[in-house]
């Protein structure tokens, strides 16, 4: 079949996370309200108060840490197998064979995401059960568009949509 041929030459293609500029601006409050008050502590306590301030600044330091070590960079990377959820050092592979759905949501269920301008991708794990994970790539319709042609056995309304305009316009 065209379609499947198609979606097996399909070039891969690295999407980078959208950013919320208030979802940035709020966790990176929370992060550098307590530090900046550990700091003031630390600038401005007796001698023998400086522990107690560097203690203040422990808690501030390792959630930072912890939050760039997952959360910076978020890509996601279409290949002609896989669809790879890279967050941090953390990687996620979800062969497009097990690939049931995607749609458009705003969830703002917990993801490796800086936006709430998500995908749900709808797949089988590895012992069949069913699962989804969100994610929020820049050029939302682009990335939906490059993933219906990885996968045909997505089966949508907009999916369906998608590819009769690809076939009107193609021939395939």
């Amino acid at each position: 079949m065209a379609r499947t041929q198609e979606a097996r030459t399909h070039e891969s293609k690295t999407y980078p996370s959208r950013v919320d500029l208030w979802i940035a601006v709020t966790i990176g409050t929370a992060l550098m309200l307590p530090l900046l008050g550990g700091i003031w502590h630390l600038y401005d306590a007796p001698a023998e108060e400086k522990s107690s301030a560097l203690i203040i600044l422990l808690p501030p330091l390792l959630a930072g840490l912890g939050l760039l070590a997952i959360g910076v960079p978020i890509r996601y990377e279409l290949t002609d197998t896989s669809l790879i959820v890279k967050h941090g050092f953390l990687r996620q592979v979800i062969p497009l064979a097990r690939i049931d759905g995607a749609e458009l949501t705003s969830s703002s269920a917990s993801a490796p995401a800086w936006s709430l301008r998500r995908l749900r991708i709808d797949y089988r794990s590895k012992d069949g059960r069913r699962a989804h994970v969100h994610i929020s790539p820049k050029g939302r319709q682009d990335f939906l568009q490059h993933l219906w042609l990885a996968c045909p056995l997505i089966d949508s309304p907009e999916a369906r949509r998608f590819r009769r305009r690809l076939e009107a316009l193609t021939g395939y």
